[in-house]
């Protein structure tokens, strides 16, 4: 049974981050969802698009040049305050540094059995249709279009013949919000109301994914607010609809699911460990809440984002990051319970 740690928004607080996990008893695997902030000198602030009173370097310089390692195996998607020069020059993934993971601008991998797939960035409507033309050294247009998801990446993804389980992103998938306590998050963040109103919060081709690829567990982050939804499956997209993505809801199709076949050319960060068969590695590990365990609804998926303060945080816990008998837990504790997963 894994044991999996998950940040929201990093903002370059790694120290602080890896030391509440250690102080929570260890994880097997930690999940970043963007605005990591992989700056490895001064240099790189160039490329790091935010307010400048943030532009610092953080803690990541230390794990890329070798003083530092990280305790724990990370995968990390991009969001919208990165180091987008070093990001681009793995724009299929690869590592960041020893033990820090990058799955992209959308990849998908295999640890122990457990499929995680990711797609960085943010979704902003007029250059979703474009290519990626960015390139260093950026100029004030460009340090923000790089971060934009393209189209190219979620047909990507979409196309992904077994399903996460786990997806990871920056965004929100659009209307996620009018799945969960939409009364407390607008009382909470009262500036998304029009945003809801306008149905403009959150990723459309986002919420494309959610219905087409079905992940069991789906975590995002960027908004700054902890919502948690069970979100229940319908049936399956067909690949023909992967047109026009963005622009209205897809509506679903009656094509069967997709099975879940073993790849060959899947990458696997198991290491020198053999891979374990995709159909057993279902079974032994264990996703599912105890809000569903009862019908063990394989068509069902529990969506997470992180809360982070309304600037950018001192990292200084995993709280609410930690699930525990289906509930996430208010003071970051797990309470001498068995942890499943997160």
């Amino acid at each position: 049974m894994l044991k999996v740690a998950f940040e929201g928004c990093c903002h370059g607080e790694l120290d602080k981050f890896y030391a509440e996990v250690t102080k929570e008893g260890g994880a097997d695997l930690v999940l970043i969802a963007g605005d990591f902030q992989s700056l490895r000198n001064k240099g790189d602030l160039d490329s790091l698009q935010v307010p400048p009173k943030y532009r610092r370097m953080g803690d990541f310089s230390d794990y890329y040049s070798g003083k530092k390692k990280a305790p724990y195996l990370t995968l990390v998607v991009g969001g919208n305050h990165e180091a987008s020069n070093y990001l681009s020059e793995l724009f299929y993934g690869g590592w960041l540094a020893p033990n820090i993971y990058y799955l992209g601008k959308a990849g998908s991998v295999v640890y122990k059995g457990l499929r995680i797939s990711g797609i960085s960035g943010i979704y902003k409507e007029h250059n979703f249709r474009k290519g990626h033309f960015e390139k260093p050294p950026y100029n004030p247009g460009t340090i923000r279009s790089v971060y934009h998801v393209r189209d190219y990446e979620v047909n990507k993804i979409a196309l992904l013949s077994n399903k996460p389980d786990i997806m990871l992103s920056h965004d929100w998938p659009n209307n996620i919000e009018k799945k969960g306590d939409l009364k407390t998050l607008k009382k909470i963040k009262p500036y998304f109301t029009q945003e809801i109103k306008e149905n403009s919060l959150g990723s459309p081709p986002l919420e494309f994914l959610l219905h087409r690829l079905k992940p069991r567990y789906w975590l995002a982050a960027h908004l700054h607010v902890h919502f948690e939804v069970k979100f229940q499956h319908q049936a399956e997209i067909s690949t023909s609809q992967l047109v026009g993505i963005g622009e209205a809801a897809v509506a679903p199709s009656s094509a069967e699911n997709l099975p879940r076949n073993l790849n060959s050319d899947e990458i696997s960060l198991d290491f020198d460990e053999p891979e374990p068969c995709l159909e057993e590695a279902t079974d032994t590990v264990s996703i599912v809440t105890e809000a569903n365990k009862s019908n063990e609804n394989p068509n069902q998926t529990t969506a997470h984002v992180k809360k982070d303060a309304e600037t950018i945080p001192d990292v200084a816990s995993v709280k609410q990051a930690a699930l525990v008998g289906g509930k996430l837990c208010d003071k970051g504790k797990y309470n001498n319970e068995t942890l499943p997963l997160f």
